[in-house]
């Protein structure tokens, strides 16, 4: 199930859209696109990402491979007609995106040092050279960035200080040099 919660000056709306039945559950990250599209991930056993349209309460599930386990994404709009959804593959080790171009939607992934568990992501939105995708790698108790512009792959990894820290959750904050997780075993 997907609630949307929507303020209002006197009175608050939650809006409630199910899961298609079946092999669905355990939302877990959520991202906008734009004012109509709720994306979110569906953690465990489930190993799927969903986009929902909030004006046909539409939801479309995408269906990553056994063991991936996806826990958070990213919403980026680099321009050029394209769009991406960045996600951590928590079980698979991985980072992945969905690239959205004229109505298709292709899957690609980088693969991260062994035992990584990434969980929360964020897009540092820019140009080459300033383009990043931060991620915290909650397994390895390190932080994590990727440049996706970067034809080798190339991911740099920043061990905390504590080693029991496993980050969560990542947030980067524009016009600045922050780079904001949380640390919920520290």
């Amino acid at each position: 199930m997907v609630l949307l919660f929507s303020p209002a000056a006197r009175a608050a709306a939650i809006t409630e859209y199910l899961l298609p039945p079946g092999q669905s559950g355990l939302p877990q990250g959520v991202a906008f696109q734009g004012a109509n599209y709720v994306w979110f991930t569906e953690f465990g056993s489930y190993d799927k990402v969903g986009r929902l349209n909030q004006g046909t309460a539409e939801i479309v599930e995408f269906k990553m491979l056994t063991g991936s386990r996806p826990w958070d994404l990213a919403y980026e709009n680099p321009g050029g007609g394209s769009e991406n959804i960045w996600f951590t593959m928590a079980g698979r080790d991985k980072i992945a995106t969905i690239l959205m171009s004229a109505g298709a939607f292709n899957l690609v992934e980088w693969s991260l040092s062994s035992n990584a568990n990434p969980r929360g992501i964020d897009v540092q939105l820019g140009t080459a050279p300033n383009r990043f995708v931060w991620f915290a790698e909650f397994g390895k108790s390190a932080i994590g960035k990727f440049d996706p512009g970067d034809a080798a792959g190339t991911v740099v990894e920043w061990s905390l200080p504590d080693s029991n820290a496993h980050p969560l959750d990542i947030l980067y904050l524009p016009n600045s040099v922050a780079i904001i997780f949380g640390e919920p075993d520290s």
